[in-house]
């Protein structure tokens, strides 16, 4: 359907939470549509463009839930999603409450629902973890181990409910911005705006999410001397770690490994999904200019 009135660049840009999510099969509501925007709109502003957009047919509205025209059936997904992740929550919350008993780790979230409560039935637990500077192959170390006595680490054959540590940042790295992908990453920044911390200690998170709304952290990076525990963590985890992540250490957009920044997917889809992204937008779009 073309419509013949001029649309402007904000009602385009309400549109664009919907159709990423939708690559996820997440209907988001108003609200949630409101709170993945880039710029800060008036709620009811957004509801209002929301209301146009069902009107020309171009998303339509079920229960609150607004999503591409033909996809009634990513509701009973969602709904089904957030059992799964309400389930999945409990256990997050006990292993970051033990992870918390490590004086170096500040912040454990939840990561990778990419919509609210929309892990899937068989994923594993993705976990996103701050430590202190000067303490971040301590607190791998220490979570990753306790993880694996717990018999709840991923393997190949086995990732329902299991607990993924694959990303640590050090409050020296809080501003995640130059881990982006050069040219856009909506997936980073969807993935960084649905974080749900889980175990907070002092004002670490407030200073993250400052950070990343590029506002100065007043203390600035400082440098931290090197500690025998930390350097002795270091080589061990770095002498067993898989010879395909080492093959990839800063050379893969998924695995960048330094004293700051553990981050360690071999298989990351944050290209394909900004192809695919840019690729439905654009459909969308051409009909509607």
């Amino acid at each position: 359907m073309v419509i013949s009135n001029n649309t402007t660049t904000l009602e385009k840009l309400v549109l664009e939470p919907i159709i990423f999510l939708d690559l996820f099969s997440f209907p988001p509501t108003a609200w949630e549509v409101w709170q993945y925007l880039n710029e800060r709109l008036p709620f009811l502003k957004v509801e209002s463009v929301l209301s146009f957009w069902v009107s020309q047919k171009v998303i339509s509205e079920k229960q609150g839930f607004y999503f591409l025209s033909g996809k009634d059936d990513l509701i009973s997904i969602r709904k089904h999603r957030y059992n799964y992740s309400a389930n999945k929550l409990k256990k997050a919350r006990f292993f970051a409450k033990l992870f918390t008993f490590f004086p170096g780790v500040l912040a454990v979230s939840a990561a990778n629902f990419i919509g609210s409560h929309n892990w899937r039935q068989n994923s594993d637990i993705d976990l996103f973890i701050i430590t202190k500077k000067g303490y971040l192959w301590r607190s791998r170390l220490f979570c990753a181990g306790l993880a694996k006595i717990l018999f709840s680490r991923p393997t190949k054959k086995n990732k329902k409910d299991k607990i993924c540590l694959s990303f640590y940042v050090s409050e020296n790295a809080l501003n995640l911005k130059n881990l982006e992908l050069v040219g856009g990453d909506p997936y980073f920044k969807y993935w960084r705006q649905g974080l749900l911390p889980l175990y907070v200690k002092g004002n670490i998170w407030k200073k993250f999410l400052q950070a990343n709304q590029g506002e100065e952290n007043k203390e600035g990076v400082k440098y931290i001397k090197k500690n025998f525990l930390e350097n002795l963590a270091k080589k061990i985890q770095l002498r067993i770690m898989s010879p395909q992540l080492k093959k990839e250490i800063n050379k893969s957009e998924g695995v960048v490994i330094n004293d700051d920044v553990l981050k360690l997917y071999l298989t990351e889809r944050r290209r394909e999904f900004l192809d695919n992204f840019n690729l439905k937008r654009y459909e969308i779009f051409k009909t509607i200019n």
